[in-house]
């Protein structure tokens, strides 16, 4: 029973079990110590203890292998993005240019939004319809007509808005004040339920922001329909566009 001075690092069998004991305390009971006079240790123990470690490391290994950690797929995503930062940088100056111009053509770009709204009505109702035909032998006859009658809803809708943008923008601009006004309220009432958090006042400030600007939104109801869509619409871009760019040169300088 004896170990290569190989497996051992060349060392002491004794030296070989204190560093093992320093790196993986928990394969050992008691402390390792060299005693006075010829080593007395059992070869079997030693023997043992070395292909117990061998083992684990080759199942660290194999699970390293097998199932790839979450850091590793990071680092590959991270790789991928450093590598295509150009394209990152180009997509964010596109952003950035197109919401500039939407800034100066609002109405246009919201009655263009409202348009291609319809147009996706259309298309998904479209498809809706042509999926419950196709499938209705394995739907009731309640389950198909229901299915039926709201793809033709959003079919209609869809053409309805087409050929009606200026009121269908209209609607959708209520709409939207409605939420940002639910929105601030909810945001209002869950600051003060964090008071006296950090943080706390940033959320109640965007509360009341959201308040203001659903406000205004009504103020100017329903002139306010032919430019607010535009609006978000551009800034939506222009901010997205930005943080593309911060992004494309912070990978760049990594």
């Amino acid at each position: 029973h004896q170990i290569p001075q190989r497996a051992l690092g060349h060392v002491s069998p004794i030296q070989a079990l204190k560093e093992w004991q320093k790196k993986r305390p928990d394969l050992f009971v008691k402390r390792v110590y060299n005693v006075t006079g010829l080593d007395s240790y059992p070869p079997d123990l030693v023997k043992s203890l070395f292909m117990h470690i061998e083992q684990r490391r080759k199942e660290n290994m194999n699970t390293e292998t097998t199932n790839p950690t979450e850091s590793s797929m990071q680092e590959n995503i991270r790789d991928v993005a450093k590598h295509n930062w150009g394209w990152l940088l180009a997509m964010g100056i596109l952003f950035v240019v197109l919401g500039t111009i939407g800034l100066g053509m609002t109405v246009a770009l919201t009655l263009t939004s409202i348009i291609f709204l319809g147009a996706f009505l259309v298309v998904g109702g479209a498809f809706q319809l042509f999926y419950a035909f196709k499938d209705r032998k394995n739907r009731s006859g309640k389950e198909l007509t229901l299915n039926v009658l709201l793809a033709l809803l959003y079919v209609i809708a869809g053409i309805w808005v087409m050929n009606n943008p200026a009121m269908a923008s209209a609607l959708t601009t209520a709409i939207i004040a409605g939420f940002l006004a639910a929105l601030g309220v909810l945001r209002i009432m869950a600051a003060f339920e964090k008071k006296p958090e950090k943080g706390w006042g940033w959320l109640l400030a965007a509360g009341i922001a959201s308040l203001i600007l659903s406000l205004l939104i009504f103020l100017h109801w329903p002139s306010s329909a032919l430019w607010v869509i535009g609006l978000f619409i551009a800034v939506e871009m222009i901010f997205h566009g930005w943080a593309y760019i911060i992004v494309a040169l912070a990978l760049r300088k990594s």
